[in-house]
């Protein structure tokens, strides 16, 4: 029998996975709560200062006033700046502040004042995980089984593939992924077939089912089913044999073209040559024109392909470039990606290429980069204020990460003793990454539009843990659009900025109202009951056997303050005319905000956890310092 060799890639494998959540590690009230975390280090964080007044003001506009029910009078914040602060805490009097909590609700319902309790940008992130987790389950499985007319079961494309091919080598490749969704294929090399299920079930970090597809043993095999299919080949017999069987087939072509352009748009580019690719072009008959096919098509991963390439994304790209030799011992990866956004090295504004996790990320962008969200005119951020959205978009990449895991390789009276006046917050003003956010899901509705018929997706329900998610697909893709574009405009209407965007279909009106009614019962939401501690690998070492994880390992509070550096615009509910505010007479909003508690730590092995193990571990200690000490001597 003919000698089989595998070639390892000698870039690192990766795949991606994360959680959502926030990092609030505290001390005492007057040394921040972040001055003595280990994972942010001012020297390489040097914007992290206090924001000073801008030179330009803006300008006041008589529309965007609102009656305040908590301040019984009107309120205009429009040519007001508003100072936003997240201090430490007393650790010897808000003891409460360092407990760590599984869920949202668990945390909120601890508190003593619950009308204190604010929705974080992580909040509402931990709403959206929910929806995201369920509809990409319930996507991957439609896939998987195949909608009739619409999406070609995958298992079927490798069953039409392989009745095509000749070559023992494809043959026994094909089969051996057919063996994993509990397939019989006929004719094939079952030693060969054994070498390649060997290979893969060597991987621990590559065949181990995490994040939601732990649910059920459906979405583990799909899950397992689809990992087996990204591996890379270099060009070989059984290469060749199946880019023949492409080449003389439009059907299986056509069929296979589609899965791969579903998944490069619902999570990211694809991160190496596909076989359709190769299908396509001709001239390559070589390892040498697979190359130059790979260049060509600026490929992050060069030289090799697949029949479901795994999605790239920009911490991938940056991780395999410095991190090619190795994990130093004093790496921090979410650090040098952080920097890579700060200083341009990594640039997040989507191309046409993008796919939705791209989108999600680049709503995060403002997190880091202040200056470029359209509220920079209203805001000033302290320096504490910017450690913790920080910490938030580490905590929400997270929690998209693991989404995309088996995908992917943040007035007064007119008379009396003058009312104190202050900033009323409805929710974390996070306006561009709300903005955003909605137009990621409205990118995720038009692009599944190309491929599912509307009548498919509203008999369509995502997933959970437990079964099947209330609202059909269409309905909640529409809400939670509608939701956000909501927060949006609420957040604009709290710190009184003059929203930019053009809805088109969508109703400012409907957008508010859906906004307004889920804040108004937001705690009691069965989405925030949900454990929202999760791990995901980032980087597997294989030169020093081990790997690098993300995880969110609870909930805690921060707190969140707010005072005008310029004053407001009052009135009271009887007069029609504005009047600026002095500054002697506002107050300080006080505001608390659950927050996800975020964690690198390396596993000594190149292994991953489960939710259930991850938690486990979790569930054993108090601290965030205890947890990751466990982790990393498991």
């Amino acid at each position: 029998m003919k000698s089989l060799t595998f070639k390892l890639n000698a870039l690192p494998v990766f795949i991606c996975s994360i959680v959502l959540l926030m990092n609030q590690s505290c001390t005492q009230y007057y040394t921040t709560e972040w001055d003595e975390r280990d994972d942010i280090n001012d020297s390489l964080f040097s914007y992290l200062k206090d924001d000073t007044l801008p030179s330009k003001v803006p300008l006041f506009d008589s529309s965007l006033g609102f009656y305040s029910e908590e301040l019984q009078c009107s309120l205009n914040n429009s040519a007001a700046i508003i100072r936003l602060d997240a201090p430490g805490y007393d650790d010897k009097k808000e003891k409460a502040m360092a407990t760590l909590y599984p869920t949202i609700s668990d945390a909120v319902l601890s508190v003593a004042d619950p009308d204190k309790v604010i929705p974080s940008i992580n909040v509402i992130d931990a709403k959206a995980k929910q929806f995201n987790d369920g509809l990409y389950a319930a996507l991957d499985k439609a896939y998987y089984n195949g909608i009739a007319g619409e999406l070609a079961s995958q298992v079927k494309t490798i069953e039409s593939i392989l009745s095509e091919c000749t070559d023992a080598y494809a043959r026994a490749f094909l089969a051996a992924g057919l063996t994993i969704a509990g397939k019989t294929p006929p004719d094939y090399d079952t030693a060969i077939a054994a070498l390649y299920l060997d290979e893969f079930y060597r991987d621990e970090v590559k065949y181990k089912p995490i994040g939601f597809y732990t649910w059920n043993a459906e979405l583990e095999t799909l899950f397992q089913f689809g990992r087996f299919f990204q591996r890379t080949f270099t060009w070989d017999s059984a290469v060749s044999d199946i880019v023949r069987v492409l080449q003389s087939n439009s059907d299986i072509l056509n069929e296979l073209s589609t899965v791969n352009s579903f998944y490069a748009k619902l999570t990211n580019p694809l991160m190496n040559v596909s076989f359709v690719e190769i299908a396509l072009d001709s001239s390559v008959q070589s390892q040498a024109a697979l190359t130059a096919l790979s260049k060509k098509l600026q490929k992050p991963v060069e030289d090799v392909a697949s029949l479901f390439p795994a999605s790239t994304s920009v911490e991938m790209e940056l991780f395999n470039e410095i991190f090619s030799m190795g994990i130093p011992p004093d790496a921090n990866l979410m650090n040098e990606l952080i920097k890579a956004i700060q200083n341009g090295t990594v640039d997040l504004t989507p191309t046409d290429e993008t796919g939705w996790y791209g989108r999600q990320v680049y709503a995060l962008e403002t997190l880091l980069l202040p200056t470029k969200g359209e509220e920079c005119t209203k805001l000033m951020f302290t320096k504490n204020y910017k450690k913790r959205l920080l910490d938030a978009f580490k905590s929400i990449i997270t929690t998209y990460k693991e989404t995309h895991v088996k995908q992917s390789g943040i007035g007064g009276c007119l008379s009396g003793d003058p009312q104190r006046v202050y900033p009323c917050l409805r929710i974390e003003p996070g306006v561009t990454y709300y903005l955003r956010t909605a137009q990621a899901y409205a990118f995720l509705q038009n692009f599944l539009k190309d491929y599912i018929l509307q009548n498919t997706l509203s008999a369509l329900h995502g997933l959970s843990e437990t079964g099947h998610r209330p609202m059909n697909i269409r309905d909640e893709m529409v809400y939670m659009q509608e939701l956000y574009y909501g927060l949006y405009l609420l957040s604009c209407e709290d710190i009184g900025l003059k929203p930019s965007f053009t809805s088109g279909a969508w109703s400012e009106t409907k957008s508010r109202e859906t906004a307004e009614t889920w804040l108004a019962s937001w705690v009691s939401d069965v989405d925030l009951s949900v454990d929202m501690r999760v791990s995901v690998p980032v980087f597997k070492d294989l030169i020093n056997n081990k790997t690098q994880m993300w995880g969110t390992v609870g909930i805690r509070f921060s707190h969140l303050f707010a005072n005008y550096e310029t004053p407001p615009s009052v009135k009271d509910r009887y007069s029609n005319t504005w009047y600026e505010e002095h500054l002697f007479n506002c107050d300080t909003a006080k505001y608390l905000i659950p927050v996800l508690d975020f964690a690198e730590f390396t596993l000594k092995e190149l292994q991953v956890l489960t939710r259930e193990e991850f938690r486990a571990v979790c569930d054993q200690y108090s601290t965030r310092e205890e947890i990751v000490e466990a982790l990393e001597n498991l």
